[in-house]
Order: C-alpha cells, then structure tokens, then sequence
C-alpha cells in the first residue's frame, strides 16, 4: 500500500486554480447574458444572479472536486 502525504494533492491546487480563475469571469459573463435574453430580465439582474450562482457553486463545489480527485489519486496511486 502507498502511504498518503499530507501535501499529495497541493499540485492539483496549483494547476486548476489558474484555469478557475481565467475561466470563471468568462462563465459568468456567457450565462448572464443569456439568462437576460431568455428570461427577459435587466443584464444588471442576470450579472448580479449568475455571479452570486457561480461563486457560491465554486466555493462548495472546489473543494468537494479537489477531495474526489486526492481520493481518486490515492486510490490509483
């Protein structure tokens, strides 16, 4: 069996955080304007919905995915 380190899933940190950060201003921007066509709402409403949606599926949603690839990680070694 291969023992588990404390720091084996710091790496995987170190290369998504830049993908989120690059990605998720362009995300929120794609579905705000969407959300305002569709729904027929002021684009200030959407930007405001779709950012507070976004930010809080990330800051649970991180997390819970960094923990499912350390564990699939240590699983396949």
């Amino acid at each position: 069996m291969i023992p588990l380190l404390a720091d084996a899933g710091v790496p995987m940190l170190i290369v998504q955080t830049p993908a989120l950060i690059i990605t998720l201003p362009i995300v929120i921007l794609i579905e705000a304007l969407i959300c305002a066509k569709y729904l027929q709402i002021s684009k200030k409403s959407a930007f405001r919905a779709a950012t507070i949606a976004n930010l809080v599926s990330t800051i649970l949603g991180f997390p819970i995915l960094w923990f499912a690839l350390l564990l699939i990680q240590g699983l396949i070694g």
